[in-house]
């Protein structure tokens, strides 16, 4: 079994949702600067070719955030298999819904559902 010291999973979940939030201003500020680029070429003389060289990067780049944003996905679905076979597979922690019965990606691997926060762990 694996030791994980349980103070690491409040900061462990803490810089996760860090990340995803990070992740998600991201693609909002990307999608902000799209809409931009569409209005500025729409309300000017912008030939085609370079106004859809401009998109299509634009959109390149957009799906490079969801790709992150995937990864991320992943990683979470790998830390939670980890946890799963520590002595901390009992605490349910950052899961907005709760902890997954099943998490994709973990080759089926069942989590434990029944977990409650302790009070000191729910102040964190």
């Amino acid at each position: 079994m694996l030791r994980i010291p349980s103070a690491m999973l409040p900061v462990v979940t803490a810089e996760t949702r860090n990340i995803l939030a990070a992740t998600d201003q991201a693609l909002l500020a990307h999608c902000n600067l799209f809409a931009a680029v569409l209005e500025g070429a729409r309300s000017s003389d912008v030939p085609l070719h370079v106004s859809q060289g401009i998109y299509a990067r634009i959109i390149a780049h957009g799906s490079k955030l969801i790709e992150g944003r995937e990864d991320m996905r992943q990683i979470v679905a790998r830390m939670l298999a980890v946890k799963e076979q520590s002595d901390q597979r009992e605490v349910a922690l950052g899961c907005p819904a709760g902890a997954p019965s099943k998490v994709d990606g973990t080759d089926g691997i069942e989590f434990f559902t029944g977990a409650t926060l302790s009070s000191d762990i729910q102040a964190a």
